[in-house]
């Protein structure tokens, strides 16, 4: 399968699974732990196909610059990462406040219920959202074939490709 289907599917297998869970009575323990676990498996295989793409992304960078910028694009990938994560901690923080929670007491059935939007159907949805934004990710395998060979004739007559890619020796 093609890594941006892929990608696509599994990000909206986890968004419907998150968003499901919402729909399950607190007592149906065993098919809360289910549908965890199904999310977990969907998600397992999304950050090694990430970063796939992001080397992806550096094949066809110097495919159409000439010149290769993996650790740029890897380092990019990580701070976003940790950006993401320290603005995903906020936001929590913030959406707790915001719904009432107070730390080691009984909580109100409208922070139980913020919670419990705040680990289904949030989470869902921004799967929801990623897999939505896939769409705009244009690499297919035959095109990667295609970069692929390319950047390998250049390596074959590195002189011709300093020239095609105004490179002076």
């Amino acid at each position: 399968m093609d890594k941006k289907p892929l990608m696509m599917l599994l990000m909206s297998l986890a968004g419907l699974f998150s968003i499901s869970l919402f729909f399950v009575p607190a007592d149906q323990i065993g098919l809360i732990f289910a549908i965890n676990l199904a999310i977990g498996f969907v998600l397992g295989p999304k950050s090694p196909l990430a970063f796939s793409m992001y080397a992806d992304t550096a094949d066809y960078n110097e495919w159409r610059t000439g010149r290769r910028a993996t650790a740029m694009t890897f380092s990019a990938a990580t701070f976003s990462q940790k950006l993401g994560g320290a603005i995903a901690s906020a936001v929590i923080g913030w959406l707790l406040a915001l719904i009432g929670y107070v730390a080691n007491a009984e909580q109100s059935a409208g922070s139980q219920m913020g919670i419990l939007l705040m680990v289904s159907v949030i989470p869902g949805l921004v799967a929801l959202l990623a897999a939505f934004v896939m769409r705009f990710y244009h690499l297919d395998e035959k095109q990667l074939l295609t970069i692929q060979q390319e950047l390998d004739q250049r390596k074959t007559a590195p002189v011709a490709n300093a020239a095609a890619v105004g490179v002076s020796e």
